[in-house]
């Protein structure tokens, strides 16, 4: 298993990200935390729960996140869906 990290501060919130994924990069946890704001909030466990189970790429990982903001109808305060997307899937390993 690999543990990778991020964190990113936005205009008016802080991201930060902790993925643990196998072998083979399938995401099998991840934790999205910070001080920032959602809605609704629970949004945030619709994403981690959608995640798991992916193959940890950029594209398979953006792709999810945007269709659980338009199918939730989720609004971030103070950043981007963009800059949420890019903190997750810019995470890096951790030694």
């Amino acid at each position: 298993m690999k543990t990778y990290y991020n964190e990113y501060k936005a205009r008016k919130g802080l991201f930060k990200v902790r993925i643990l994924a196998d072998d083979q990069n399938i995401i099998r946890n991840i934790t999205i935390m910070g001080d920032f704001f959602i809605y609704p909030e629970e949004v945030i466990w619709v994403v981690e729960d959608s995640l798991k189970g992916v193959k940890f790429e950029k594209d398979a990982v953006a792709n999810i996140i945007r269709d659980v903001f338009t199918r939730e109808s989720a609004v971030l305060v103070g950043c981007t869906l963009d800059e949420f997307i890019q903190t997750i899937v810019e995470a890096r390993p951790v030694e």
